[in-house]
């Protein structure tokens, strides 16, 4: 039996909400909303993405490369992600 995994609907308020908070560069704040869309979409490759920037934006660098690395493990060619760990690299 194949197991279908719950789908992030991309108009949900709390991904709004993220995005509109990054937006604003209230980083803690799109931190904390994309953490809580984790908990129940924990392979949601954007909310790890959006999660990643907001550690790196707050300066939490290792915490920013743990995700982004997560985020390859899921999607091994994401650009966004590769593009990222790059910059981290580099600032470095």
């Amino acid at each position: 039996m194949i197991e279908h995994k719950p789908v992030l609907d991309k108009n949900h308020k709390l991904v709004k909400q993220a995005v509109s908070l990054a937006m604003k560069g209230s980083w803690d704040l799109a931190a904390e909303a994309n953490q809580r869309i984790l908990k129940s979409f924990p392979d949601d490759i954007e909310s790890l993405n959006r999660l990643g920037k907001a550690f790196s934006e707050l300066g939490r660098v290792p915490e920013a490369k743990k995700v982004f690395e997560s985020v390859l493990l899921l999607s091994p060619h994401n650009s966004i992600a590769r593009k990222n760990i790059g910059r981290l690299a580099n600032a470095e």
